[in-house]
This record gives structure tokens, sequence and C-alpha cells, in this order.
């Protein structure tokens, strides 16, 4: 992002339902630690009973092990979110090493290239640049230098605002003075009124005089006219002050609208390879690219309040096999695209259905056998309030769907051109989701349905507690999806035409390449200002909701 202070940056903000869908794995829950079960049967006296001995080390071991278990949950509540919290930064990296390399690629200027955002903790400088590690890691930035002395521009801009209040106030006690000012002309039979229509011919001639001194030979010869309103009003407009902005050829803003594209782009771009990497990685030295496999239906996994419209109907691990007569799409080759277009055609279903009225549901219960005819639920959607704000949120049956996950395929490749071929792929079908799951979040922002928009999205909060459960899993290849998904959709978002992020910032540079000149500069950083405060205001509200999903469970 390019900002009043010249900064591209990355803000954490993702998609629930891609995110938590592009590593799903299977997992014990457990927290790994040593069995107990190795002994040493050896230096044992000649009355000594092996196997006794043997037992009774077995269980020294495991009380030991018991005794430790508080111990390995603490160490790993603490040691999971950091390194969830090390993986997000290490994206973060990557997309901010994108900025910087593209720009010093082309000798371009940086200040500062920073990992989080907020008070400094630590960091060294060299000749050219300055790298910082600050205390919040939910962001990063590159900054550039300014091309233009911001506090003499601050400076100008009070000065301005004063002379335009001190004229405003000059104006107020004019029109206070305009009804004795008449009385006084009625008074002294008009010699008021003359005096002023002098001293304003006096002023016109004058601004007369300056406008022709300014005019070319051709225009004093073959173009006379005289003074108008527009062109007192152009003479005046030319006194205010204008801002000097620096030439040096090493600035960012003073390089060609195509460097200052590569640039922006440059994050993207490395987000986009890592991704590429871990997947490709994955297959060729990993233990293959894990693709997880769906049945059909949407499975439930948690009822969402005691008074939701499902309880006592429904309950978890119930799979909702169809809705209103129309069964939920099967697995497709798409895997992951299918269930959760399937999910979100089920959600849309319920959310379109007219107040008062009713869904019916087929349902497969667990331990159901194959074959099993699904029993028919009917029930009423609910409209909940939302508690910020106090209005209805959409209709609802107050459960928590997910992807009816069946297994986890492992695909290898045969050679280096096959795996960058499905490296590829699952590359692109992870952004082709992401993009649509994003414009899907978009087209209800304003709609009556979208009350519950910042409810489908995952602040930084919840990416840190979404991490730190992939972590405890001890799974390779889920911590690899986990860097991929997130990596993707830092790309996805900052591709958004949002002033404050790299797509926006693009379309400012992409403005200027079609009509040949700059967008005002004092205009694109005033609303890049404000979409910032924006999105940190999208941020807070994704992290209380995240806090909520966490604690208030």
């Amino acid at each position: 992002m390019i900002s009043s202070k010249k900064q591209l940056c990355c803000i954490l903000l993702m998609q629930t339902l891609t995110l938590s869908s592009a590593f799903v794995r299977p997992s014990n829950g457990r927290v790994f630690m040593p069995t107990g079960k190795g002994t040493a049967t050896t230096g044992l006296s000649p009355n000594t009973d092996p196997q006794k001995t043997t037992r009774t080390t077995n269980e020294r071991n495991s009380a030991t092990a018991l005794s430790m278990a508080p111990l390995a949950s603490v160490v790993s509540s603490i040691a999971s979110p950091l390194a969830s919290i090390a993986c997000l930064a290490g994206v973060i990296v990557v997309h901010e090493g994108g900025h910087y390399l593209a720009a010093r690629s082309f000798n371009i200027s940086v200040d500062e290239f920073s990992v989080g955002v907020g008070p400094k903790l630590f960091g060294f400088a060299t000749k050219q640049n300055e790298f910082n590690v600050r205390a919040i890691p939910f962001g990063g930035y590159v900054r550039f230098p300014e091309n233009y002395n911001i506090s003499l521009a601050r400076q100008l801009d009070e000065e301005a605002f004063l002379a335009e209040m001190e004229r405003k106030e000059k104006l107020q006690a004019n029109i206070n003075m305009t009804l004795a000012s008449k009385t006084l002309d009625v008074l002294t039979f008009g010699a008021v009124s003359r005096s002023k229509e002098n001293q304003e011919e006096e002023r016109l001639k004058q601004l007369q005089k300056e406008k022709e001194a300014s005019r070319s030979w051709f225009q004093k010869t073959f173009k006379k006219k005289d003074l108008s309103s527009d062109d007192i009003a152009t003479i005046t407009a030319s006194k205010e002050v204008e801002i000097d902005y620096y030439d040096d050829p090493d600035l960012l803003q003073n390089r060609p609208w195509t460097q200052r594209a590569v640039v922006l782009m440059g994050g993207i771009i490395f987000n986009i390879v890592l991704a590429f990497a871990c997947y490709f990685g994955e297959i060729t030295i990993g233990d293959g690219l894990q693709k997880p496999v769906f049945d059909q239906g949407a499975i439930i996994r948690s009822i969402n309040r005691p008074d939701a419209a499902s309880t006592g109907l429904l309950k978890p691990g119930d799979v909702i096999m169809g809705i209103n007569g129309v069964p939920l799409s099967t697995s497709d080759p798409d895997g992951v695209s299918s269930a959760q277009r399937s999910i979100s055609s089920l959600v849309s279903t319920i959310r379109a259905t007219p107040q008062g009225d009713s869904v019916e549901l087929e349902v497969r219960h667990p331990g159901a056998k194959a074959g099993t005819k699904a029993d028919i639920i009917t029930i009423q959607p609910k409209s909940s309030l939302d508690p910020g704000t106090g209005r209805a949120g959409p209709q609802s049956i107050g459960v928590t769907l997910g992807p009816n996950y069946v297994r986890t395929e492992v695909v290898h490749a045969q050679n280096v051109g096959e795996a960058a071929t499905l490296a590829g792929k699952a590359v692109f079908d992870l952004t082709s989701e992401t993009a649509r799951s994003l414009l899907n979040l978009f087209s209800q922002i304003g709609s009556k349905n979208g009350g519950g928009v910042t409810s489908q999205m995952t602040g930084p909060i919840g990416l840190i507690n979404t991490g730190s459960e992939v972590v405890k899993t001890n799974d390779s290849g889920a911590l690899i999806a986990f860097i991929a998904a997130v990596s993707i959709n830092l790309a996805v978002i900052n591709s958004v035409p949002l002033p404050a992020l790299d797509g926006g910032q693009l379309v400012f540079v992409l403005a200027e390449a079609v009509t040949g000149r700059k967008v005002n500069q004092k205009f694109q950083e005033g609303i890049t200002a404000a979409t910032v405060v924006f999105l940190l205001f999208i941020s807070l509200s994704t992290s209380f909701e995240d806090i909520f999903k966490i604690f208030g469970k």
C-alpha cells in the first residue's frame, strides 16, 4: 500500500471458509510425549525377576509421563501460537520481500523494511535501508522516502486553514454590517455606494494590468477582451502556494508507471510463488500432496445457541444431504471447491427463505447404514439480533456447517514436469476459490442478508488460533497447506482495488498510464488514509468475532 507515509503494506484478513477448508486433515488431538515403554533389563542381580522389574520400570515411566502431561500441555499452549505467529510472519516477509526486491532491482530508494507494525522491538540498519521487527505481528510494510517536504506541506495547510477561517469571519462581519451600511448610504444620498464602486473599479483595473502583463504578444495583439469574473477567480487562485515536489529520479513516485506497477505487484507475485513452492516441495521431496476427499452433504459441526431454530431437531454429526427436495452436489474432481459450493448453496437457500416459512432438510444421522433413506426434518429459520447493531441478522437455523470430509488421498508425481503441473493446478484452484469466496462476500455487503459479513471472515486472532491447531497435529503436510492457504489469501485480498491495498494503488498507476497524467497526490493520499482506517476497523471487528468464537464456546 502507498499511504501518506509511502508504505507498501499488508493487513492480515482472510475468509474463514476458504482458509479452513484448504488444509482439512484428521487429527487425534493429542500432545506428543514419550510412551514410557522403552526400558533396560541389563545389570540385574541374580535374584531379580526381569519381568517384575520391567513392569515396575514401565509403571514408573508411565507415572512420570502422566506427571509431565500438564507441563507438556502448557508448553504446547505456548509453543503452538508462537509457531503459528512465526508462519504468518514468514508469509508477510515473503510478501514485503516481493515489494522490496522489485524496488531495489530498479534502484528505487527504500527507507525501511518492517515485519509487524507498532513499536519497534529490534532491528539493524545498512547504508541504504533499515530493517525492523515490530511489536504487533499482524502486518508489515516497506516504507519509501517522501517526494516532498511533508512538514512544510502541513504548515502550509495549517496556514491556509487559518486564512480561510479569517476570510469567513470577515465575510460574516461584512454581512452583519450590511444593514448599517445601507442606512448610512441613504443618509449620505448614495455617497458611500459611489465610493465603494470606485474602489472596486480600481481593483479590477489593477487585476486587468496583471493579466495583461502575463499575456503573450499574440494574445495582446489579436485577443483583446475585458477581465471576466472567471479571470478574476483564476488570478486569485494562482496566488495559492503549491507544493514543490522533489525531482530525485530514485524516488518511487518519479519512476515510470511500468516500474511502479511492478513494485506494486511484487508482493502478490511472491505470495503466489510461495504457495507454488509449498505444493511443489510437498510433491517432490515431501510425503506427497494431500488432497481431501468429500462425500455428498454438509456435516453439522455444532449447534451455535440453545435457542437456535435447529435445537432439538439436529445434532452435531448429522449430515444435511439436501434442502427442499434439491440434493447437495456430490464430490467431484474439484474436491474442496465443490464442497464449499454445496455449503454456500445451502446457506443461501436458508437465508432466502421468507420470514415465517420453513425449509425441509434431508438429514442422515451418524451410524446410519449405507443406502438408508435420509430423514426429512422441517425447520423454520430464525433471524438473530446482531449484538453490535441491534438489527436483525440473516435467516439462520443456528448451526456451524463443514464439508463432509471422508479421507485424504496423497498425490505423487512421476517426474518434475508432472510435479510442477500438479502444484500449479493446486495454486490455481485455491486462488480461484478464494477469489470466488471474496466476491460472494462483497456481494452480501449492503444486502438485507449482509448483517453477518464479518462473522464469515477471520482476522489476525483467528488466524493465529487456526495455525495453532494445525501445529498441534504435528502434520507437516497440514502446516505446509496452511502456509500456502494464507499466502494465497494474502495475494487475493491485496489484489482487491481498494486504495489502501496493492490493487487499489495499481488502479491509480493504470489511470496515469491511460490518461497520461498523474492522479493528484494529495487526493490519493487522503482517500488511501481513509481506506486504511476502514480496513483497520474491519480487522478489529473480525478480531472481536474471533475472540468470541474462541472463548465464547
